[in-house]
């Protein structure tokens, strides 16, 4: 119950406070407003007042201050745009009153309504429909002769200010993507489909439909997938095999999940057909055999892999005691009844953890287009990893453990040393409070082959024959 009348409090502590705050700052807008509005910079002071409101909106002397110098803003606003429409400069009266609109609706929004009268919508909307129709003219002519350029921000203008004006988005849609349909079809018959299917896949996205794009796109797409046949991964010693099968199915799994839609894996029943893939160590003979074996092979494209060398090791943990002392302080009583504080270092040991680990894979591939023999892609790479842990436990108070040198625990010898110093103290408590999760060989291992299968996707990715 206590607690929660606690809570209260404070949170009516907090309201109360916050709204102090605000009525200050409210105040402190009207101080500066009035200082304004007595130098006749009216706009300055509307601004102010404006402001103080929207902190505040019971602040009476803000309110009646904006009522004042927010009329003289608001009128100026609207003569300015009553000459531009007389003057018939209709784009310019335009904005001229959406400006003035805007004000007018800002100043209601904190309570304080101001005059606007009627007619100035009226030539309002005399003077939009003149601008409207200018710009259609235009960008009508400008379409005519192929202008898109210029004629798109005619039409886009339109739309802004009247979103169902005619025909109008009909025309600004040519005008804005008749370029881009252009210059997809110029790549599409320059066979430079990677290009053709993103310009149109980009105007299908932004209008759902124009013209012919979604036929160029899928056809676009079909010319740039190349089909790719992973064979198996070869290796250099036998003892690499159950590593290179499981880098093979990270790597499947890695090209599966690329963003880029131009490569497709396919189980080739070719390919699959030719048993002595599996048996052989050498990509080139494989690549011989792949040829060798005629027409009928729908991939367009085989994976290379070997694993040239790899290496996994993780030492025993080791375990050594080190000697240390325990540093106390008691109290001794002298003769004479006077107290005194003396340290005392008690022999002791602690225990010392030591391991290692390392990995190492190196591997080369290539990707190769059957058709023409070319080597698309092809890396040699070596990823290494390791980890070590070196830290200490001891079974008391970690805080009284100071290190030292000492060779026997029962007896006391010139060689025994306390190394109760700030520097020798710190490394220790470091070790007592260090790591004791370890990465052991198969999962460093396995880390190495998810990044090496990165690797090969990844530059598989970056192929672009078209640049």
């Amino acid at each position: 119950m206590v607690n929660k009348y606690n809570t209260l409090r404070v949170l009516l502590l907090s309201v109360l406070l916050a709204s102090i705050l605000v009525a200050c700052s409210s105040k402190r807008f009207v101080n500066k407003a009035l200082k304004y509005d007595e130098a006749g910079m009216y706009q300055e002071a509307a601004a102010l007042y404006l402001r103080s409101l929207a902190s505040n909106q019971s602040n009476m002397d803000a309110r009646m201050g904006l009522m004042r110098t927010g009329s003289l803003v608001l009128e100026e606003k609207l003569n300015t745009f009553t000459n531009f429409h007389k003057n018939r400069q209709h784009k310019e009266a335009v904005y001229a009153f959406q400006d003035a609109e805007k004000y007018y609706n800002q100043v209601a929004a904190v309570g304080v309504k101001l005059n606007f009268p009627e007619q100035n919508k009226i030539y309002y909307a005399e003077s939009k429909e003149e601008h409207l129709s200018h710009l259609y003219r235009e960008g009508m002519k400008a379409l005519s002769v192929e202008a898109f350029g210029t004629a798109e921000p005619m039409f886009r203008e339109i739309l802004a200010l009247e979103p169902a004006y005619k025909d109008t988005r009909e025309h600004w849609i040519t005008a804005r993507y008749e370029p881009q349909y252009r210059n997809g079809i110029s790549f599409f018959e320059n066979q430079l489909f990677r290009k053709a299917y993103y310009a149109f896949d980009k105007i299908i996205s932004e209008t759902g439909s124009y013209k012919e794009s979604l036929g160029y796109k899928d056809q676009s797409l079909k010319a740039a997938t190349l089909t790719i046949a992973v064979l198996p991964f070869y290796v250099q010693d036998y003892n690499f095999r159950v590593t290179a099968n499981e880098l093979r199915a990270k790597t499947i799994n890695e090209i599966h999940q690329l963003k880029t839609p131009f490569y497709k894996l396919i189980n080739d029943p070719v390919i699959g057909g030719i048993r002595q893939l599996e048996r052989l160590q050498e990509p080139q003979l494989a690549l011989r055999l792949i040829q060798e074996a005629g027409p009928g092979i729908s991939a367009q494209s085989v994976l290379f892999a070997k694993v040239i060398r790899y290496s996994e090791h993780t030492s025993p943990l080791t375990k050594t005691e080190k000697p240390a002392y325990l540093k106390k302080t008691v109290e001794i009583t002298q003769e004479n009844g006077l107290k005194e504080t003396k340290t005392e270092y008690i022999k002791t040991t602690y225990t010392e953890f030591t391991r290692q680990s390392k990995a190492s894979i190196t591997v080369e591939y290539s990707l190769i287009h059957l058709k023409t023999g070319e080597i698309l892609v092809t890396d040699v790479f070596t990823f290494d990893d390791g980890d070590q842990i070196d830290y200490a436990e001891f079974k008391g108070e970690h805080k009284d453990l100071v290190p030292g040198e000492w060779k026997k625990k029962e007896e006391d010898e010139k060689s025994d040393k306390v190394l109760d110093t700030t520097l020798h103290i710190n490394e220790l408590q470091q070790k007592l409070k260090a790591r004791k999760e370890f990465r052991e060989g198969p999962a460093l291992t396995a880390q190495l082959i998810q990044n090496a299968a990165r690797r090969i996707s990844s530059k598989i990715e970056q192929y672009n024959p078209e640049k």
